[in-house]
């Protein structure tokens, strides 16, 4: 049984209370910032997932944005997550239509499609897919990349608009495994508002297929404008610079970064 909107909507008014009292958030906003940049937004996605408290970042959300958020709101969530007790109870509480969502070849991403096509549907995600842990690498030890799943999500919206979220980081507030939240810690955020019919024509004219021209565009903003919050372990930070260094240096001198990319593949390969 679904419950009210009204319910949905009072919980995320006071989870946004909850994180203005419990934490001090400094918000930036990056790119070119439109009149109303929350108007008709249809996907919300957080870059730099690094803990499951990422609704701490609720108070830079208006109103508005949230009572269509308990209304249409609709968040693919790693059924492993919405598994756990309190985790997944949380997200049944704060999103309208949170769909768990496999790592297996099986039709649970076509049901967060299904409900994607609701014109008035507002996706929320995380297009990383997994979660930083305190070394600066995933669970499994491999670098964070952003998934496919984020350029489907854009190609079936088609109107409408994004707002791409930089987290600075939860490390230091509820990493991966915490049994619960540190308080009155400083948190970072930069976010950006995107047309996304400008944003699909524009990579539909890049050459290559338009998924792997989103998954390049996307990640090259993640490692432009991650901030780094304060108490963020070493290993992030490092992680982070090195990102943006790199990042820079491929917008700046394309030669020059395949130069560096290949100087620091070669001891690799020479001691394999």
């Amino acid at each position: 049984m679904r419950r009210p909107t009204w319910l949905t909507y009072l919980i995320l008014l006071l989870g946004r209370f909850a994180s203005r009292s419990l934490w001090s958030a400094a918000i930036e906003w990056v790119g070119d910032v439109p009149e109303d940049p929350w108007e008709d937004v249809r996907l919300i996605a957080i870059l730099h997932h690094t803990s499951l408290a990422e609704p701490i970042y609720l108070p830079a959300v208006p109103d508005r944005m949230l009572r269509r958020m308990a209304r249409h709101g609709v968040a693919p969530i790693a059924d492993e997550t919405m598994a756990r007790p309190v985790a997944g109870r949380l997200f049944r509480l704060v999103v309208a239509n949170s769909v768990p969502i496999t790592r297996r070849r099986d039709n649970s991403w076509a049901r967060v499609m299904e409900q994607v096509d609701d014109p008035q549907a507002i996706v929320a995600m995380c297009p990383e897919g997994r979660m930083m842990r305190p070394d600066g690498r995933d669970k499994r030890g491999d670098a964070m990349t952003v998934k496919p799943g984020i350029a489907e999500v854009l190609q079936a919206l088609g109107r409408g608009r994004m707002i791409l979220a930089y987290s600075g980081g939860l490390h230091h507030v509820f990493p991966p495994g915490a049994s619960y939240p540190r308080l009155f810690k400083p948190l970072e955020l930069r976010v950006e508002s995107l047309d996304i019919a400008r944003y699909v024509a524009e990579r539909t004219a890049e050459d290559g297929p338009f998924t792997d021209a989103v998954i390049r565009d996307i990640t090259r903003r993640r490692d432009i404008h991650t901030p780094i919050a304060p108490g963020t372990p070493e290993a992030v930070r490092a992680e982070v610079a090195r990102r943006r260094k790199q990042a820079l240096l491929e917008a700046t001198s394309p030669a020059a970064a395949a130069e560096e990319i290949s100087l620091r593949a070669a001891p690799n390969a020479a001691n394999s």
